[in-house]
């Protein structure tokens, strides 16, 4: 183009959209770097405007065509744009020629300021989402929280359930049936355990007192099974076949074991109801099945020989044939009556005198035993592996292998999801790291081993109760933790979408017991609490107990968790509400209380009923009058500890009844209070 005369006043103007910044300069930059045949004509200041006729001063080819009509035409969709773009070299060319555009610069200047609100709308709910701040997407969170606490809680019962099954002797032998994959694993395991039994026995023998030797005693009185006659009489066996499964002796023996159903519970209860189903159905059923008749023990046999489960179950629990009948009789005895008495006293070493004895002679049982007698297996497993029992006396330091917490090694390279501590050992699922998030939290999801069961839990250790990280690369028990949360599906990034359900890292990795505190996940007791606090070297709680009698105030759980919590967190607040969260988790609640009324209506309740349901209710009645009586003991404690309290403080405030100078009746009225 050429620059005029007479128009440098009109090409001065700027034109300003609504909303948009537009600079002369740039537009004259623009102007001058459009490319043109015309060079352009230098300005000078003596210069005098004129008029212009655009026509005259344009080439003819130019003047002829006064419209600007493209041979082409400009695209209008998609398909056109790509061939109008394959007629440059590269993307530079096709980025010089738009920008020589003024009408389509224009035109996405006026895009950008009609559409920047609701682009910018869009964008914010997109990242309002992938926070999770959206109320529908809190709820949906929240819903998977609980569906996460649902289904990690089932799965520490079942693998805690389970373990005895594949841990414990004498059911660890049934790996001889198993896959021949199998066997050799579980040979070995059994073979550590008997070496771990020996070596624990001779610990005991040479080092009777030691700390290792009172931490083994507890290891071995939670193992139990050991003293059991079958499991003896199993790891006899498996010594005789030189722990191989294949030995003809073994594999009858663990047979013998296993070879029946579980539980017969379900056959004998079927049997039951036929029999009962019977009589009803048959009128000489009552005098069939009387004791009085010689043949009831074989009609008995007969009719419950009829059940269909008994029979269809594919185990012979009951056979009565017809030579049974004839081996019947009477069962006799030379004395009548309904009681009779042993002939002869038990053997000497059957008779449990006390208590102790009785523990002595026999495990615990339930279910939490049972999940101690796996841990202390498999930890007695790993002692015959290291070949020492020194660090037995530190496991109890795995309680802070709090359930649900992510464990992570020094390196933080492998994580694992725990499932529980049971007083030696825990139980933890592996799990994979997959990245980070935005925020830099790190990302883990279950591993595709465990969800198609080709793997088991594994069993975690922990040998140091310090807040602060140490490294023990003689063990490798340092661990490190974090607390988890599950992310909404439509909160994973792009690149992690295929996972579907992923955990999110919600709080800092940091040592273990740190972590563990600070998730307020696990209840200690006060001898915990006290070992933790000397292991961190917290200062001498200061006690806010009662008073006792020499005027000393007694020391409760919380002033140890006080302690504690100055030196793990001296950063935090006291105030603040992750304090009173954490030391509320620690100290544990309060059980709460029967109130004294509860006997007064159960009382006025029972006196309503007519004397019929009086009757029913007459054990209720009972305990109900015994927690009144027990209420009116308490009451006069009470009141006469209070009258103490008044006498002791009018004695020490009277002179003359400190020297002995009170009257007879007075002394006589403060006994009669005391008594």
């Amino acid at each position: 183009v050429q620059v005029f005369g007479g128009g440098m006043d009109h090409f001065g103007g700027t034109v300003v959209l609504p909303g948009s910044s537009y600079q002369p300069a740039f537009y004259f930059e623009t102007l001058f770097c459009a490319k043109s045949s015309v060079e352009p004509v230098s300005v000078c200041k003596d210069q005098v405007d004129e008029s212009w006729d655009a026509d005259a001063e344009l080439p003819p080819a130019q003047a002829e065509d006064g419209e600007d009509d493209d041979d082409e035409g400009e695209p209008t969709n998609r398909q056109d744009f790509q061939k109008w773009r394959a007629k440059f070299r590269n993307n530079v060319e096709l980025a010089a020629e738009l920008y020589q555009d003024r009408s389509l610069q224009q035109s996405l200047r006026m895009i950008y300021v009609t559409t920047q609100p609701a682009a910018q709308e869009y964008y914010d709910a997109i990242q309002i989402q992938k926070q999770g701040q959206e109320s529908w997407v809190q709820e949906e969170t929240a819903f998977l929280e609980t569906t996460w606490k649902v289904l990690l809680e089932i799965s520490s019962a079942r693998c805690w359930s389970q373990a005895m099954y594949s841990t414990c002797m004498p059911f660890a032998l049934s790996a001889v049936f198993g896959p021949s994959d199998t066997h050799g694993p579980a040979m070995d395991f059994i073979r550590k355990l008997d070496a771990g039994l020996a070596d624990a026995h001779r610990l005991l023998a040479t080092e009777p007192g030691s700390v290792a030797a009172t931490a083994v005693t507890a290891l071995l009185k939670d193992l139990w099974w050991h003293r059991t006659q079958l499991a003896l009489e199993g790891i006899q066996t498996c010594r005789n076949s030189g722990f191989s499964a294949r030995c003809a002796e073994l594999r009858s023996f663990v047979f013998c074991c296993f070879g029946g159903p579980a539980n017969t519970k379900h056959t004998c209860e079927d049997v039951f109801s036929h029999l009962h189903n019977v009589v009803q159905r048959s009128q000489k059923g009552a005098e069939v099945m009387s004791k009085q008749l010689g043949c009831d023990q074989w009609s008995k046999f007969f009719y419950a020989s009829t059940c269909s489960s008994a029979l269809k179950n594919g185990y012979k629990h009951i056979g009565c044939e017809t030579a049974d009948y004839r081996k019947i009789g009477l069962e006799k005895s030379e004395r009548y009556g309904l009681y009779f008495s042993a002939t002869r006293q038990p053997d000497q070493r059957l008779e449990l005198g006390s208590l102790e004895e009785v523990k002595q002679k026999w495990g615990t049982a339930g279910t939490l035993a049972d999940m101690r007698m796996c841990a202390a297996t498999v930890t007695l497993h790993r002692c015959a592996e290291q070949g020492s029992f020194d660090a037995v006396a530190d496991y109890w330091t795995g309680v802070f292998l709090s359930k649900g917490l992510v464990i992570l090694n020094n390196t933080e390279d492998r994580a694992y999801l725990s499932l529980g501590f049971r007083g030696w050992a825990a139980q933890a699922i592996p799990l994979q790291i997959v990245g980070k998030t935005d925020g830099g939290e790190l990302m883990f999801v279950v591993s595709a081993d465990i969800v198609q069961g080709r793997m088991q839990p594994q069993w975690l250790w922990n040998t140091t109760a310090a807040a602060a990280a140490t490294t023990d690369t003689a063990t490798d028990t340092q661990w490190k933790a974090c607390q988890v949360h599950v992310m909404h599906p439509a909160c994973l990034p792009v690149q992690h979408r295929r996972h579907v359900c992923a955990l999110r890292q919600c709080s800092p990795v940091e040592g273990l017991v740190k972590a563990c505190l600070r998730a307020a996940s696990c209840v200690l007791n006060q001898d915990v609490i006290v070992k933790l606090c000397k292991a961190n070297k917290a200062p001498k709680p200061v006690p806010t107990g009662k008073l006792n009698k020499k005027g000393k105030r007694g020391m409760r759980k919380g002033d140890h968790v006080r302690a504690l919590l100055a030196v793990v967190f001296p950063e935090m607040d006291t105030e603040s509400d992750d304090y009173t969260r954490i030391f509320e988790g620690l100290v544990g609640g309060i059980s709460p209380t029967v109130p004294e009324d509860c006997s007064e209506d159960i009382l006025s309740g029972i006196k309503a009923l007519d004397p019929d349901n009086q009757e029913k209710f007459a054990g209720l009645r009972s305990m109900a009058e015994k927690v009144e009586v027990e209420k009116q003991v308490r009451k006069r404690m009470r009141q006469a500890r209070a009258g103490q309290e008044r006498s002791d403080d009018k004695d020490g405030k009277d002179p003359a009844s400190s020297s002995g100078a009170r009257p007879q009746a007075e002394r006589e009225d403060a006994g009669d209070t005391r008594r």
